[in-house]
């Protein structure tokens, strides 16, 4: 007798495939599921194929002298069209609607939660406690991430920050809790809250007159914005999707069409901007904003009739990095301002950019990379850096997120390399949900590595599809 599909993979498929044929991708058509090896006993979820009546038939049946698909052809047709609609879906969980599905996860086995609700107690609680802490941790008057950051600068740095250094906070933690916070709330909630009107404005102050955006420096003539790729690159990405002022976006993106190749290299972390930069023109410039906002002369000052080739050079930059015999931390990114305290967090910070780029994304470098930092792995969980014995809740909830994206589990589960990344990943997120209140764990646990446990819906492991331990 054939074996049903469990309700819960073709749900997952379905979704995935946006209830659409992989092959032709025209909507409305009747879809089935197609086993991609033959074996209908199959039904892992690798194996299953969403096509129409029409392309199945001509999958499963003859056509004269013509090739019908191939196995490795449809295999293609399918991870290309996940990719993509993965990649639409995800958006950085800052879609312009209530909540995001990208991370719609099934019950664990240890759940209690009714089928029925987003998240058991225990997963609210977790929730709200995080999301408490992510908005107390914000400073106000300037919109910045500071507290929990000025608290780790004496440890990675060497010394105290200053006050100027408090206040100004970071680009790059303020892009990835305000993710997380909008994932969480709703964007549209989000950004009717005073937070995001503070985050704005923190923003514009750090733009400096060429539209590049950056830190502040004291020199000769007093305080001026020296702008980097990087902040610009994320500065625009979070301005843009909290409907910040266009005219602002424009100039910075046109700043990082006229720097991008030429200052990469000297960036304090060349992997985190290319991904930041790729990150801006795929999702902002390529995406519906930019179709809303950009007249025909912008997109021919922004250069986007050669940004395939530009595309190329930059992908190709990180995956060099990563590889180079001459990288002593190959083949991982070298870390933000060469700290090798920051090794962990630069890399994961990298993956989890390139993660949203879908099929473009340079997939050996980000698998290679996540079995690295595996590596370093301590028992239930990972180190801030290499040089502690002690777990880090921020760096396994980071972890853990990224590893949960389905673009990402997906291809962790065709190997098993990756299938012991998953199996981490469990044992990971089990032991943060029992100690992301012990401070034994979080004394160097920074606002923005926690705040990606918002982006997932409730417990993120898909890997239950796997192992039979689905709640019933």
């Amino acid at each position: 007798m054939r074996p049903s599909i469990k309700s819960e993979i073709a749900d997952e498929l379905l979704f995935r495939n946006d209830h659409t044929c992989c092959i032709c991708r025209e909507s409305r058509k009747q879809v089935q599921i197609h086993h991609l090896n033959g074996d209908t006993s199959d039904n892992t979820f690798k194996n299953l194929v969403i096509l129409c009546l029409d392309c199945h038939g001509r999958v499963t049946g003859t056509e004269g002298l013509g090739r019908r698909f191939t196995g490795g052809e449809i295999k293609k047709y399918k991870e290309e069209w996940e990719s993509r609609i993965g990649r639409k879906n995800l958006n950085l969980g800052l879609k312009h609607s209530k909540s995001s599905n990208t991370y719609k996860s099934l019950k664990p086995y240890y759940c209690k939660a009714s089928q029925k609700r987003r998240y058991c107690k225990n997963c609210l609680k977790v929730f709200n406690d995080i999301e408490s802490f992510l908005i107390n941790d914000q400073l106000s008057e300037t919109g910045a991430w500071g507290k929990s950051l000025s608290i780790l600068f004496d440890y990675v740095i060497g010394r105290k920050p200053t006050e100027h250094e408090i206040k100004e906070g970071g680009i790059v933690s303020t892009f990835l809790v305000v993710r997380a916070l909008a994932t969480k709330s709703g964007t549209d909630a989000f950004n009717e809250s005073p937070i995001s009107k503070a985050i704005i404005e923190y923003l514009l102050k750090r733009k400096s007159s060429n539209g590049g955006f950056g830190r502040f420096i004291t020199s000769r003539s007093g305080q001026e914005i020296h702008p980097n790729l990087r902040h610009t690159a994320l500065a625009v990405n979070l301005l843009a999707n909290l409907n910040g002022p266009p005219d602002s976006i424009i100039e910075g993106l046109k700043y990082l069409n006229k720097n991008e190749l030429l200052c990469l290299k000297d960036d304090a972390a060349p992997s985190i901007a290319a991904s930041s930069i790729l990150l801006a023109f795929e999702m902002i410039v390529l995406g519906e904003w930019g179709k809303k906002h950009l007249s025909n002369q912008d997109k021919k000052d922004l250069g986007l009739s050669q940004w395939e080739d530009k595309r190329i050079i930059l992908i190709r930059s990180i995956e060099d990095e990563s590889s180079s015999p001459l990288n002593p931390y190959n083949p991982i990114w070298k870390p933000y301002g060469n700290l090798p305290k920051e090794l962990i967090y630069t890399a994961l910070v990298t993956i989890d950019l390139l993660t949203t780029l879908g099929s473009i994304a340079p997939w050996e470098t980000i698998l290679r990379a996540l079995n690295h930092i595996l590596t370093k792995r301590l028992d239930s969980g990972l180190p801030f850096d290499c040089s502690q014995k002690t777990i880090d809740i921020g760096m396994t909830v980071y972890f853990c997120a990224i590893c949960s994206r389905p673009d990402v589990f997906t291809r962790l589960s065709q190997t098993n390399s990756g299938k012991r990344i998953i199996e981490a990943s469990n044992v990971f997120f089990e032991f943060i949900m029992n100690n992301y209140c012990n401070e034994k764990f979080t004394k160097l646990t920074k606002c923005d590595t926690i705040a990606n446990i918002l982006l997932m819906n409730g417990c993120p492991w898909h890997s239950i599809l796997f192992n039979s331990k689905i709640s019933e």
